[in-house]
């Protein structure tokens, strides 16, 4: 059987008046300093990470590139758990992880709005390392997470990523902790 594969790479959001938004939606509110917000069902609007730096789909990153990155610039992970610019052209920066909510120079920390939720500690103690894609394990060990695909020796076996490893929030480190998830199913039998 054949399935079809759709992945977002990236999406952009164009600034807009907040009345012109609807219950649900995110929008960057052009009355707000284009800040990412969130407009509840109840029709509030709740600019994302306001509450603190990190939010369950924003994330405090530190720039470890040697460059200075822009607002609004899709950025990848490294293994040391910094960002760097992201682009199609190498395995590190082909990492997406999101797009930067923050100018963030070189060496400092800054907001990235991620790809998709930030799962605290999932992957606590596993040994992964940042940047690793975590696939789902074909038996259940270690907590049902790999970045082997070898672990997949069966016939019968699906092949689902169920994203990225991450540091904890702020300061790079080489330690993974944290999954960044999107579901992607690359293969089935």
């Amino acid at each position: 059987m054949v399935y079809a594969k759709l992945r977002t790479i990236g999406v952009i959001l164009e600034p807009v008046a907040p009345a012109t938004t609807v219950s649900g939606e995110f929008y960057r509110d052009n009355a707000n300093a284009d800040a990412l917000t969130d407009k509840s069902t109840g029709g509030s609007n709740t600019q994302v990470g306001a509450a603190s730096s990190d939010a369950i789909m924003v994330k405090t990153k530190q720039n470890t590139s040697g460059v200075n990155i822009a607002v609004n610039t899709p950025v990848g992970l490294t293994a040391d758990g910094g960002i760097i610019k992201s682009d199609s052209d190498g395995p590190t920066s082909q990492v997406l992880i999101g797009i930067t909510l923050d100018a963030i120079n070189s060496g400092a920390q800054g907001r990235v709005a991620l790809v998709g939720p930030n799962a605290r500690n999932a992957i606590q103690g596993l040994g992964f390392t940042p940047g690793n894609s975590i696939y789902l394990n074909q038996d259940g060990s270690n907590r049902g997470f790999t970045n082997n695909l070898n672990d997949l020796s069966g016939g019968d076996d699906s092949v689902i990523r169920i994203g990225y490893a991450d540091c904890a929030p702020g300061a790079a480190n080489a330690t993974a902790d944290d999954l960044i998830m999107f579901a992607e199913v690359i293969a089935r039998p």
